[in-house]
């Protein structure tokens, strides 16, 4: 299946975030992801390498149990991280009128995991994210739009 980013604003950690916050505020999001979908439309996972490679990989059909799972920790966010570098883990609705990216990692050998993540909503649902979210969760999340976030992080 292919997959197309949505357009519309981006919010993204700026720097790297402690998993256990990073699993916090994904919990706190996950029923708000929920209620862009009403008719409970099933998500697709996504391998993501945009940073690493540019390439874009389907993994499946997810279930909104199975995200819960998947965002319900840290380890399970280090679960979903796929081993390479750069890589994150994405979900999305078909069609993805939104779109979530993450990643927990070590960083090098001598280093505790690390988390990041990216949101891209469209313009009308970032202002709704945005009020509910941004001064009231642990983490800082930069904004802009999706096109500049994708230049940002999109490798040729």
């Amino acid at each position: 299946m292919t997959f197309t980013p949505p357009d519309g604003v981006a919010f993204w950690t700026p720097e790297p975030v402690a998993p256990e916050r990073l699993a916090t505020f994904l919990r706190s999001v996950l029923p708000f992801l929920r209620s862009l979908e009403p008719r409970d439309r099933p998500l697709r996972g996504y391998h993501d390498w945009w940073e690493h490679d540019g390439l874009h990989f389907d993994k499946g059909e997810l279930d909104w149990n199975r995200a819960a799972e998947k965002l319900g920790s840290a380890s399970s966010l280090r679960a979903a991280t796929p081993d390479d570098d750069a890589v994150y883990f994405g979900i999305a609705p078909v069609p993805s009128t939104w779109y979530l990216r993450f990643r927990v990692a070590v960083e090098s050998d001598d280093s505790e995991p690390e988390g990041s993540l990216g949101l891209i909503f469209s313009a009308e649902d970032a202002v709704t994210f945005k009020s509910r979210f941004s001064l009231l969760e642990p983490i800082l999340l930069n904004e802009c739009t999706a096109s500049d976030y994708y230049k940002r992080v999109l490798r040729p």
